[in-house]
């Protein structure tokens, strides 16, 4: 339902934004600066339902988040960001940026209210599939038992480094019957005491004095990382490698190290090859709730950012194929900005926009709009 050429005021535009529906939309213009965030927050508080804030690139993105969290708080907001890699490129994402993006994929999974703030072009690469992610939630509850030796098998499938001490998320240390571990939806570590296999006592430490801070009753523990590799995952990987590397033609010497790497499980931090392990992957749209609110800030500016973003997938392939290295199928792992474009449309959305048409909202300072 584009509203085109009409004045509201903001109260008027917040009850509108509400009343939006899956399939519909609300185009805005008139707000600028951190009007914008204001009146995405407001409209946060009165609807309590998970909003997805898409901005054109990732300096916006954290200068948007920062207005957010101003408004709201810290906790309201969280920031789902770009890998910073060039499409193709078989180099980790840096730990901190997978533990926002893991954080994020936490929050939705357990279906928690809150604001994600995204570069538009972040929309485009897909990711672990929803079902998979959630069948690898490990949850540790107190004065239960968890038998040790298998569970710290499983959480070193799952990403986690083993190291002599916890000091950066993904890491884990064992101490006789004391277990620190440090997931990315955390803020601090937690150390996990075991008498034989029953938990003891869950705590989250300090990591520069190593001071318990709180005790909690559950744990909830996702893998460290998105491309993590189990053991059910490596035969089909390995076919699926093989099948790609014929379709591409290229040497033996291009994809065998890969081959080798599917068979050790060490494939840890390689999101570019997620395509190799699953049938299908999803995307992040898959993950946000029915009753998420898309609010796209500067729709044009986005709509630049992605559409910069495709043409370097198409690039990177090209200088792949040139090469005769390994590559997966382009849109096995990348949407195209017209799918993007068509997804958002079918959520409830909000285009925010400076200049333009739509429906204006008549605010001429900050300090007005919260008088």
């Amino acid at each position: 339902m584009p509203l085109i050429d009409k004045t509201y005021s903001f109260t008027e535009a917040l009850r509108l934004s509400q009343e939006l529906v899956s399939g519909s939309e609300l185009k805005l213009t008139g707000l600028y600066g951190a009007s914008r965030a204001y009146f995405l927050a407001e409209s946060f508080r009165l609807m309590k339902r998970p909003v997805l804030a898409v901005l054109p690139g990732p300096e916006e993105a954290e200068s948007f988040a920062e207005d957010l969290r101003f408004f709201l708080g810290r906790e309201d907001v969280l920031v789902y960001p770009s890998p910073e890699n060039l499409p193709f490129e078989l180099q980790p994402p840096h730990q901190e940026i997978q533990a926002q993006r893991m954080e994020v994929f936490f929050n939705l999974l357990t279906k928690r209210p809150f604001v994600c703030v995204t570069p538009a072009s972040t929309l485009l690469q897909k990711v672990t599939p929803k079902e998979a992610l959630s069948q690898r939630v490990v949850i540790i509850k107190k004065g239960e038992e968890a038998e040790r030796d298998s569970l710290l098998v499983t959480l070193q499938e799952a990403g986690y480094s083993r190291m002599t001490m916890v000091e950066e998320r993904g890491e884990m240390s064992v101490r006789g019957g004391i277990l620190d571990i440090f997931p990315p939806m955390y803020a601090s570590p937690l150390r996990i005491e075991f008498f034989g296999d029953e938990v003891e006592s869950i705590r989250t430490f300090d990591i520069s004095t190593q001071r318990s801070l709180k005790e909690v009753e559950e744990a909830r523990i996702l893998p460290s990382r998105e491309s993590t590799l189990v053991k059910s995952l490596r035969t089909g990987a390995r076919e699926r490698l093989i099948e790609r590397a014929e379709e591409l033609e290229v040497s033996r010497e291009a994809w065998e190290p890969l081959s080798e790497r599917f068979r050790d499980g060490a494939l840890s931090g390689l999101d570019a090859l997620l395509p190799l392990l699953y049938e299908k992957l999803d995307t992040l749209f898959d993950y946000l709730p029915e009753n998420a609110l898309v609010a796209v800030v500067e729709p044009e500016l986005a709509s630049i950012g992605m559409d910069a973003s495709a043409k370097e997938v198409v690039s990177s392939a090209s200088r792949f194929a040139e090469r005769k290295e390994f590559f997966v199928e382009p849109s096995s792992l990348y949407l195209t900005p017209e799918e993007a474009v068509r997804l958002i449309g079918k959520k409830a959305a909000v285009h925010l926009q400076s200049i333009g048409s739509g429906a204006q909202v008549p605010v001429e300072t900050n300090i007005d709009l919260r008088q």
